[in-house]
């Protein structure tokens, strides 16, 4: 409680609140992530049969797409709390518990797990580590597992906490020494209503009162943002990823490296990869927790000035989606 006004003071005990306290402790908090207007009837109906019919649920509008959800079993809030954020009406749905000492409002609902599949890589460098080194570029890692999908080959897939206040990435560069410069593609799960102009989720694009971003050009198509981010398939976990020979998909991902400009070329040649960096030197960081290209290091990030390849990770990508210029990741390597 936060409001006091020049009146007596009623003093209560939690032997008053004893019922009160119960019942929200079986109970979720809620925020939808767009400019939408929701409706409470409308919306219990709907997470009546999403949520499997949940025993005793209501709903109740604390302010505009912010609400907290009563149920009666333990068992029902676990579950839904392990599947938020859920998606309404092509909005994110994002729950927390309740906690009586955090207003509702002032709860995080801005971090959410997300599932990204990586794709594009070489067959060699599908690694649990290669994803979650690719991967903090999105956020904190939680998982790194290798997927496979029939007649696509394999892919990596990491499970993050986004930040949704930060924009959507289509794809990374990622290089080495050994292997060079190549594009990889993102492609994200059970992905709400995004931007296709800046990336941020929420809004649509004729609503958008951003600045576009991952944008050479005035081109709305030319910056990789689209419908093409929802990954067209889930997937399977891999049964042995370490064995195999590689598909037609992965030989084509080999195949579309790119030709290294001399300056990727001197930084890449200028790393030492079989050493530690100086701890003297001071080095900058960052949005990615990446360092700067132009101090001595053993991994970093430039911005290329190259357009990056387009892969076969996704077949209704078209090659004019690709135009983007991210950062790109330097992997550390030993040489071999």
């Amino acid at each position: 409680m936060s409001q006091t006004r020049s009146s007596p003071l009623i003093v209560f005990t939690e032997e008053d609140v004893t019922e009160g306290v119960d019942r929200c402790h079986k109970s979720l908090i809620g925020k939808f992530l767009t400019e939408k207007p929701v409706h409470t009837n409308s919306l219990q109906n709907a997470l009546t049969g999403i949520w499997c019919n949940p025993k005793g649920l209501k709903v109740e509008e604390l302010e505009p797409k912010l609400f907290q959800f009563f149920l009666e079993e333990e068992s029902d809030l676990d579950r839904i709390l392990r599947g938020s954020p859920w998606i309404f009406r092509n909005s994110w749905l994002v729950l927390n518990r309740w906690d009586r000492n955090i207003e509702p409002a002032l709860m995080n609902f801005s971090t959410v797990p997300l599932k990204i599949q990586i794709w594009g890589l070489p067959f060699h460098c599908r690694t649990v580590q290669m994803g979650r080194k690719i991967g903090a570029c999105m956020g904190t890692v939680r998982d790194s597992e290798i997927f496979e999908v029939r007649d696509r080959g394999s892919f990596i897939k990491i499970l993050v906490d986004f930040d949704t206040t930060k924009p959507l990435l289509p794809g990374v560069n990622v290089g080495s020494r050994v292997d060079g410069v190549l594009w990889v593609d993102f492609r994200f799960e059970r992905l709400p209503q995004f931007c296709y102009s800046c990336g941020l989720i929420g809004h649509e694009e004729d609503s958008c009162r951003s600045d576009p971003v991952h944008a050479n050009n005035d081109d709305t198509e030319g910056q990789g943002l689209g419908p093409w981010l929802r990954a067209s398939a889930v997937g399977r976990k891999a049964s042995n990823p370490t064995r195999g020979e590689p598909s037609h998909s992965d030989m084509r991902a080999r195949s579309k490296k790119q030709h290294m400009p001399k300056e990727f070329i001197d930084l890449l040649s200028s790393l030492s990869f079989s050493q530690q960096p100086d701890p003297h030197t001071t080095s900058q960081k960052n949005d990615c927790g990446s360092v700067n290209a132009d101090k001595p290091i053993s991994e970093g990030v430039i911005q290329p000035s190259i357009q990056p390849a387009t892969t076969d990770s996704s077949s209704h990508v078209p090659d004019s989606k690709k135009a983007i210029t991210p950062p790109v990741m330097i992997l550390a390597t030993k040489g071999r």
